[in-house]
């Protein structure tokens, strides 16, 4: 059989950059791209609302599922700095919530005692009432402005059904932010 292979060796050096680029493709620029096959749409949206397969008279069809997708709870990219940097910086998880194509990822370090209430899950794996105990903003089923999520699902949201004009700017200002988080970190 000709299967693809468990592990494939890059050409060159892979950057955490690479990878979150990666981690929120779309297939763009490749055969598989969903922008401009039958199911795209108007806006050339990647996304099938109504599943991967699709009848069409008596042949059944596949959409390929995008890395980046609609589905995502949380994402990351974990990162191990040399032996310069002080063993608690060392470990850095690049974190990031809701769509992976859209939303950015902020640097958590391996000894980070807490983090922003924005991002800060209390332990509660999302249980509304350990959330509010604690008093952290948002729930599952509340939305709220200062909960990470609903931001970051607010704004891939906007971008999925109005992708031609929505994702250009959000990608733009999300390299600006990574940009500025990487440059924090050196």
């Amino acid at each position: 059989t000709r299967r693809m292979p468990l592990f494939v060796r890059p050409k060159e050096r892979l950057t955490r950059r690479f990878i979150h680029e990666l981690m929120g493709s779309h297939y763009e620029g490749s055969a598989l791209s969903p922008y401009e096959d039958v199911g795209a749409g108007s806006e050339h949206s990647p996304y099938r609302w109504n599943g991967l397969m699709w009848q069409y008279k008596d042949s059944m069809y596949s959409n390929e599922r995008p890395i980046g997708t609609q589905y995502t709870t949380w994402h990351m990219v974990a990162t191990v700095g040399n032996a310069s940097v002080p063993g608690p910086m060392r470990a850095l998880q690049w974190f990031g919530l809701d769509d992976s194509s859209y939303s950015p990822k902020i640097p958590v370090h391996g000894g980070a005692a807490a983090v922003h209430s924005s991002y800060d899950d209390g332990d509660c794996t999302s249980r509304s009432a350990c959330r509010r105990a604690l008093g952290l903003p948002g729930t599952v089923t509340e939305f709220s402005w200062e909960n990470a999520w609903w931001v970051n699902n607010v704004v891939a949201d906007v971008v999925m059904t109005r992708l031609d004009r929505a994702a250009p700017v959000v990608l733009a200002a999300r390299r600006l932010l990574h940009s500025q988080l990487e440059a924090d970190q050196r």
